[in-house]
């Protein structure tokens, strides 16, 4: 059911970005690039967006409706995965097992496009300036939406902000409808916001490592001149500008980019499950933990 319940989310992701590319694509007329391109499309671009998105609900639905019908002779528990903390959604009969599986239906959904949308705003902001013209990054500046204008230092921020408030919002229905503990008390509740908008940086350590280790490796085998490895080439030097300070350089292999990106992942280790330090009781605690002792606090 699991697989089932991903598969789903994956397909709610595309239909979800191909509408968001066709209303950013309303109202233009891009070049054909065959003679059949010159033909009048049988629906408009209004129509074929707004199917998209009915789809979009329609995968939504579907999961809710499956999750609900086959989850309770399962051994699955749908859980929400914030990062910090995990809310786990019931499987009950009737209308209000039916609601919470919806609820968690749409949740999840948010959070896939929510860090895919993260992914876009960091790598609007590698390639700014250094990739204008190269079509990966203009699709990537198109996901990332009016964002994508902003200036870099705004960009990166709020992501922090905008997930942040909605936590704010939604913490207090999840509690309502028994899913989680009563919210803390302020400002302890703006504090524990606070740290799981701050999820959103660890959401980029993946994407980080994986594109130092592929440009790295892009440097010493050739795979071609798609679009796609001239954006990793473009961002990866661009980085190594500002990293490749240090002497890691091995005869004729540079030893740079698999550094930074042990570096990277390493950090985000530290932020899922903390560190002890030696020779002392003293530890660097998780955002898990930092987030649970901010709630204890408010309480």
């Amino acid at each position: 059911m699991a697989w089932v319940d991903n598969l789903l989310n994956l397909a709610g992701l595309l239909l979800a970005l191909a509408a968001w590319a066709g209303h950013n694509d309303r109202g233009r007329r891009l070049p054909a690039a065959t003679l059949a391109g010159t033909l009048r499309p049988a629906a408009t671009a209004t129509d074929r967006v707004g199917w998209l998105w009915v789809g979009v609900l329609g995968v939504c639905l579907v999961r809710g409706l499956l999750g609900w019908l086959v989850g309770g002779g399962s051994d699955w528990t749908p859980r929400l995965n914030l990062g910090v903390l995990s809310v786990s959604f019931p499987v009950l009969p009737g209308w209000r097992g039916l609601g919470l599986m919806e609820l968690y239906a749409v949740l999840s959904l948010g959070v896939w496009v929510t860090v895919f949308w993260a992914w876009m705003v960091l790598l609007s902001c590698a390639g700014q300036r250094v990739c204008e013209g190269n079509p990966v990054y203009v699709l990537v500046r198109r996901f990332a939406g009016p964002v994508a204008r902003w200036p870099c230092g705004v960009r990166l921020v709020f992501p922090v902000v905008w997930v942040g408030g909605v936590w704010l919002v939604l913490e207090p229905v999840l509690a309502g409808l028994g899913l989680l503990p009563r919210p803390a008390a302020w400002p302890w509740r703006g504090y524990q916001a606070l740290v799981l908008g701050l999820g959103c940086w660890r959401l980029w350590v993946p994407l980080v490592t994986g594109l130092l280790v592929l440009y790295w490796v892009n440097l010493y085998v050739y795979f071609g001149r798609h679009s796609i490895w001239d954006f990793l080439a473009r961002v990866g030097r661009r980085w190594m500008g500002w990293l490749g300070w240090l002497p890691l350089r091995v005869a004729r292999m540079d030893l740079a980019p698999v550094f930074w990106a042990a570096v990277v992942w390493g950090a985000g280790y530290v932020a899922d499950h903390g560190l002890d330090l030696p020779m002392g009781q003293r530890r660097i605690p998780s955002w898990v933990e930092v987030y649970e002792g901010l709630g204890r606090w408010g309480r």
